[in-house]
């Protein structure tokens, strides 16, 4: 028995369509589906992920507008880390996002990668991250 990697990851945001517009415009990614929160059926609840919707790309929504905004600390989400091919791809990256008038901070070496940081709509924190050298 073991864990086979990252599934996805779902955050709140307060705009669909800003939503949208940020992880598909912005970040290139493929809305793969729109459906409802079935927890709360009054919200949507976008997914968002690569041309195949393949697990560990999937990033999804719950549309809640008006939600109170959270606070960083114990239990919470501090960012989420997208991965890119190496640091020349990182740096096109960089550029893309400073372009479309996107916040960034780095390249940052961690050893055993390279990344950047910037936020979303919503203020949630991405990291990008090269694939290598590795740990």
């Amino acid at each position: 028995m073991s864990i086979e990697g990252l599934h996805h990851i779902t955050l709140i945001a307060d705009n669909a369509q800003r939503t949208a517009d940020f992880y598909t415009r912005i970040l290139g990614l493929r809305l793969l589906k729109t459906t409802v929160n079935h927890e709360e059926p009054t919200n949507h609840h976008l997914f968002f992920g690569d041309a195949t919707g393949a697990p560990g790309s999937l990033i999804s929504f719950f549309i809640m507008p008006g939600a109170r905004r959270g606070s960083s600390g114990i239990g919470g989400t501090h960012h989420y880390a997208l991965t890119v091919r190496d640091g020349a791809t990182l740096r096109k990256w960089k550029r893309w996002l400073t372009d479309k008038g996107v916040e960034v901070n780095g390249p940052f070496d961690r050893r055993y990668f390279e990344s950047i940081y910037f936020r979303d709509p919503d203020r949630s924190i991405i990291e990008l991250a090269t694939s290598g050298p590795g740990f």
